[in-house]
């Protein structure tokens, strides 16, 4: 028996630390993600084509070590394990590919973690549904990152554009017909988990900086009705306010002197 799967990437348009505090988010799949398949039969095995890392040789031990899938493998070890705990025990080998490289903010370990219990549970004979997918896929992100919103696996479970809370955990699709777009990837300064934490840090020792936490609030509302009529000039600006609330919030801006970050690559979202 064999099973493939898609579980594509997500683009987070508004809302995206926010959400974290009880705020509305806007979010939406795009056309990239990542490809998994499952074979049932043999040893439980996990294999990776063109593997999230860098794979650095050590020629004069003759020795190969790949650097960075550390991370990875944790998003695969644990939904590997939740699945068991639900499914059932199962022999198979499961293989898997991306369009995306990771942590690149269009959530690839969400896709990884969702799309690997759904493989998982089709091959089980159990074929979870999207709910159940999405609130299993957020345990995974729990239990590697400490804290995580639920949007990026009800995101990849659900598809489409969807306005999310966290708590209590609820989900509104929107009748939004995105025009193509392009998703622009550029190195980051550090992973979802270790952005979220800083964020979670500044706001412990600042009061002050729970008003931005509701400025990024009210932009979703505004921007929900803007993306509603179509107003895509209107969804700019609020996409501007966006990113100077969170600039507030501590993220990470290069510095003087700092040279620029280049352009990675560029996805077209049909």
């Amino acid at each position: 028996m064999s099973v493939r799967i898609f579980a594509p990437g997500v683009v987070k348009l508004f809302g995206e630390h926010a959400v974290v505090y009880g705020k509305p988010a806007i979010s939406a799949t795009i056309d990239k993600g990542v490809y998994i398949e499952c074979k049932v039969g043999g040893d439980l095995v996990v294999e990776t084509l063109g593997p999230p890392a860098v794979l650095r040789y050590r020629p004069g031990e003759g020795r190969a070590e790949a650097v960075g899938v550390e991370k990875f493998l944790s998003y695969v070890e644990i939904a590997l394990r939740i699945a068991e705990e639900r499914w059932g025990r199962l022999a198979a080998r499961f293989s898997i590919r991306s369009d995306l490289p990771p942590s690149v903010g269009a959530a690839t370990s969400a896709a990884v973690s969702v799309g690997l219990l759904k493989a998982y549970s089709h091959c089980a004979g159990a074929e979870a549904g999207a709910e159940e997918l999405a609130k299993l896929g957020h345990r995974v992100e729990l239990e590697v990152q400490g804290i995580a919103s639920p949007m990026d696996t009800a995101t990849v479970s659900l598809g489409g554009v969807l306005k999310i809370w966290a708590n209590p955990f609820r989900v509104e699709r929107l009748n939004v017909d995105l025009p193509p777009f392009y998703v622009v990837v550029l190195p980051r300064f550090g992973t979802t988990g270790e952005i979220v934490r800083d964020v979670k840090s500044l706001l412990e020792r600042r009061r002050s900086a729970a008003s931005v936490i509701d400025a990024i609030g009210r932009v979703v509302d505004e921007a929900e009705g803007c993306l509603a009529r179509g107003d895509w000039g209107v969804r700019r600006r609020a996409h501007g306010d966006r990113q100077l609330a969170t600039r507030r919030l501590g993220r990470r801006r290069r510095q003087s002197g700092e040279p620029p970050r280049e352009v990675e690559a560029v996805y077209l979202r049909r």
